[in-house]
């Protein structure tokens, strides 16, 4: 996965502001991947962007909003759509947990932390999924013509 390879195409990471996202746009970053960067804390996404970008002379597009809001992955896809972007590789890592007795969890945060944790995910791979695949064939027809 070098720079001439992904020169058309991206990868998608949801959570990416920080944690574990954030290792992973970098680790991407590193192999010259371009990168989708999706999490609610629109200034934390700018300044990830903008160091990757500096750091590594890779494109770097970000897309904020709140993955537990029901419409938001259908937002990102045809956000993507509307951009050309391709999407070759799709990582989902937003999520969320709570702790405590399951009786005295507040049932609006338990239901939010579903609709992040399972249905976004769900939702975002239904969106992209078809396009992933079309592109995975091309990218190893490709693949295949250079050997």
């Amino acid at each position: 996965m070098d720079a001439e390879n992904r020169c058309d195409t991206f990868i998608l990471i949801t959570g990416a502001s920080s944690g574990i996202g954030n290792e992973l746009a970098e680790a991407f970053a590193k192999r010259g991947a371009n990168l989708i960067l999706v999490a609610r804390r629109q200034h934390l996404l700018e300044e990830v962007s903008i160091r990757l970008m500096e750091s590594y002379h890779i494109r770097v597009l970000w897309f904020s909003c709140d993955l537990s809001e029901k419409e938001a992955p259908k937002s990102i896809y045809e956000w993507c759509k509307s951009q050309n972007i391709i999407i070759d590789t799709l990582v989902n890592n937003a999520g969320a947990g709570m702790f405590g007795e399951f009786d005295h969890l507040d049932i609006d945060e338990q239901i939010r932390m579903i609709e992040l944790n399972i249905h976004a995910l769900v939702k975002l791979i239904h969106y992209f999924l078809p396009d992933l695949m079309t592109v995975t064939m091309f990218l190893d027809t490709d693949r295949l013509k250079r050997m």
